[in-house]
């Protein structure tokens, strides 16, 4: 009796540490999206919006692990992505110059205040097809003294 009872015992840890395996490894995996990488003209300082579902421009690169976002000179990028990847990935921010060098961008110190909203064609703002990604590019005492641009001032 108490070898059926170990057995028992030894199934039912082994099940249980499978099940809480499984869930860990699921809760990963549906939480995860491709790295993003932020490409920002050098030096630029300023709000950053990335405007999606345009479309009359190009979409956004994306490889099996990466999304590359070149932004413009004004800060804005325009794509025809429809949305924005939600989940956990690690991001990249970097300046690049003229040939296509890339300086990294200190994100703890110049990355500030990184959310995505949407407007209505109305200019309200609800759920809708248009979906704007911004973040700030400078220090967090600039980030406080700068409002976000209007989205609707970059249709």
């Amino acid at each position: 009796m108490k070898d059926s009872t170990r057995q028992r015992t030894g199934f039912i840890l082994l099940a249980a540490l499978s099940l809480i395996t499984i869930i860990i490894l699921s809760m990963i995996f549906t939480n995860s999206r491709r790295a993003s990488v932020y490409l920002i003209p050098e030096n630029y300082r300023g709000w950053v919006q990335i405007i999606y579902n345009q479309q009359s421009y190009p979409p956004i690169d994306i490889s099996l692990t990466k999304a590359t976002f070149r932004i413009g000179s004004d800060g804005v990028l325009r794509t025809s992505t429809p949305e924005v990847s939600e989940g956990i990935a690690e991001d990249q921010y970097y300046w690049i110059d003229a040939q296509g060098e890339r300086t990294p961008i200190d994100t703890q110190k110049l990355i500030h205040g990184k959310s995505v909203r949407s407007s209505g064609t109305d200019g309200t703002e609800q759920d809708s097809e248009t979906v704007a990604e911004e973040f700030f590019v400078g220090t967090e005492e600039a980030y406080k003294q700068t409002p976000a641009p209007s989205l609707e001032d970059h249709l």
